[in-house]
């Protein structure tokens, strides 16, 4: 038997076994929003074998926990679910690694093996019009997804007919970015928005990053 799973396209998976020992929980709030970032770290000692099904972030930085698999005692761990985010095993950083890295480096380490996760979370103020929203989104997720999925009107009319359905050909997802400690336009994306300002972003080319940002809508050119 499994927890509900959180099923993702196009990302490698892996299976490691874990039998939980001992967890503690902390809390950080991020001083730059006080009180909307909530950034949760568990730490937690695990005999071997596992029992989290991990797979690769869409950024290639890190795994995240996809799935806990009752066949290992992680499942009896309430502080550990889907989604949280490896930032170390035994002491060795995982938080950029891959995830053939991350099996290596688990895999190597002596039992009990210590890990800590972390969620990470950014608040990201939507601006459409005179009107301002507040959408919570995970590091890594794609900016076209996680504004589609709260509800936000990223097309005006033309794009709603014509858009790309995000593959980043159609240029209709345009969004102005402050206040972001997101990765750069590619030179791809700049030759895409050539005449606009360096702060408007083809969305569905941003993966999420840092505390906050400020998201406009349909900006003009």
């Amino acid at each position: 038997r499994r927890r509900p799973a959180h099923p993702r396209a196009h990302v490698t998976m892996a299976l490691a076994w874990l039998l939980a020992a001992s967890v503690a929980q902390g809390f950080m709030v991020s001083p730059r929003r006080a009180g909307l970032v909530l950034r949760a770290e568990v730490s937690v000692s695990l005999e071997k074998p596992l029992g989290l099904l991990l797979e690769e972030r869409e950024d290639a930085q890190g795994v995240v926990v996809a799935e806990i698999l009752e066949s290992g005692s992680a499942w009896s761990c309430s502080d550990l679910s889907e989604g949280l985010r490896l930032v170390s095993a035994s002491g060795v950083d995982c938080s950029s690694l891959g995830l053939d890295q991350v099996m290596e480096t688990i895999g190597a380490a002596s039992s009990p093996v210590r890990l800590v996760f972390s969620t990470d979370t950014c608040s990201l103020k939507v601006v459409d019009g005179d009107a301002a929203t507040f959408v919570t989104a995970k590091a890594g997720d794609n900016l076209r997804k996680a504004l589609l999925g709260a509800g936000a009107k990223v097309y005006d009319f033309k794009g709603v007919l014509t858009n790309c359905n995000g593959a980043g050909q159609c240029g209709t997802c345009v969004v102005a970015l402050d206040d972001d400690e997101f990765a750069p336009r590619s030179e791809w994306e700049a030759a895409k928005l050539k005449g606009r300002p360096e702060n408007h972003r083809l969305a569905c080319q941003v993966l999420v990053a840092g505390d906050q940002a400020t998201v406009t809508l349909r900006p003009p050119k």
